[in-house]
């Protein structure tokens, strides 16, 4: 796999892309940034990480893909790879709908995915990838950010958590080729942050107790309130109360 690593860069995801659409990047590669200085999270927010202190990448994927209506698979997987990371070092880790990384309560990392579609199958995916190692200082304007030091008290050397974080992806989305889609939809439940615990969500501007029942093939998180009622939501449709 090609590597790519840079010292200062707007995005990873930007460089990836600016890579395939001027040809330079058909194969699958692992691009890294020392300081990403318009890194995005999801939706419209940003990812503010503190240069040298993080691990910022982006991994880029031409095979092993699943198909165009099968790809939140995708975000299955790759959440499941930096949980597989993560617990190399911690206990309690989860995945908080659709793919960012908890410890406790309190947010780790996040991803990003962009895929590129080619009739019914997926042509590209650029993976997008923010985790909190040594960092200890954030925004006040960010709501529960945590990272490695600040659980467990330890500076990490970056270049080796680079090379782990990399082979736990490689593991997942490469190497191993599930017998069955089904086997990873069960583990990602079994990682879920808040699954089956009836705790306070926001819908459509009003507060409401629920639980989480499962995520369809497409993405969308079940819910049933407390009145037995079940909802289905779509990305930013609904907001976890911390």
């Amino acid at each position: 796999m090609k590597k790519f690593f840079y010292k200062d860069l707007e995005s990873t995801n930007l460089e990836a892309a600016r890579l395939i659409e001027n040809g330079l990047l058909s194969d699958n590669a692992w691009i890294r940034a020392k300081h990403q200085w318009g890194g995005r999270g999801q939706g419209h927010h940003s990812w503010v990480s503190e240069s040298g202190m993080n691990l910022t990448g982006t991994l880029v994927l031409f095979s092993g893909l699943p198909r165009a209506r099968d790809q939140f698979d995708l975000s299955r997987l790759c959440s499941l790879a930096v949980a597989d990371f993560l617990e190399l070092f911690l206990h309690d880790v989860k995945i908080k709908w659709p793919n960012d990384l908890y410890h406790l309560d309190d947010k780790i990392g996040g991803i990003l995915i962009e895929a590129a579609v080619m009739g019914e199958q997926l042509h590209s995916a650029i993976i997008g990838i923010g985790l909190n190692i040594n960092q200890v200082d954030f925004s006040a304007e960010i709501p529960n950010p945590v990272s490695l030091k600040k659980i467990t008290g330890v500076h990490y050397d970056l270049q080796q958590l680079d090379d782990l974080l990399l082979q736990s992806l490689e593991i997942r989305l490469i190497i191993q080729k599930p017998n069955s889609w089904k086997v990873t939809r069960k583990e990602y439940l079994s990682k879920l942050y808040r699954y089956r615990e009836f705790a306070p969500f926001k819908a459509d501007g009003k507060w409401f107790r629920g639980r989480i029942l499962d995520v369809d093939p497409m993405g969308h998180l079940i819910m049933e309130d407390e009145n037995k009622m079940q909802h289905s939501f779509a990305f930013q449709e609904v907001e976890y109360i911390l």
